[in-house]
């Protein structure tokens, strides 16, 4: 879970500082949020890329999209397990 959290983090400090576009930005998150990958491993890349960070949501179209299409690929119980977390990123909106 570390790893993912910090991957998450690292993701976030490239983009934020253009050495990730906006698209290749979007690719990996559809990647690392995707149903390939255990929902845990995911939770942790989105809580490391979004924390202090959720705004990114409002303005960013291909993010919404990645994180829009994980958050639907989840089962009822997963995304229940996960509300906590999402409840913290998105509170910074």
């Amino acid at each position: 879970r570390s790893t993912a959290l910090v991957a998450g983090c690292a993701a976030h400090l490239l983009y934020e500082a253009g050495r990730l576009s906006a698209e290749a930005t979007a690719d990996l998150l559809a990647k690392r949020l995707s149903p390939g990958t255990t929902v845990l491993d995911a939770a942790a890349f989105f809580e490391g890329f979004f924390s202090g960070a959720g705004q990114r949501l409002i303005y960013d179209e291909g993010l919404r999209a990645a994180v829009d299409a994980w958050l639907a690929s989840l089962d009822e119980e997963a995304f229940v397990a996960h509300l906590p977390l999402l409840r913290r990123v998105f509170s910074n909106l």
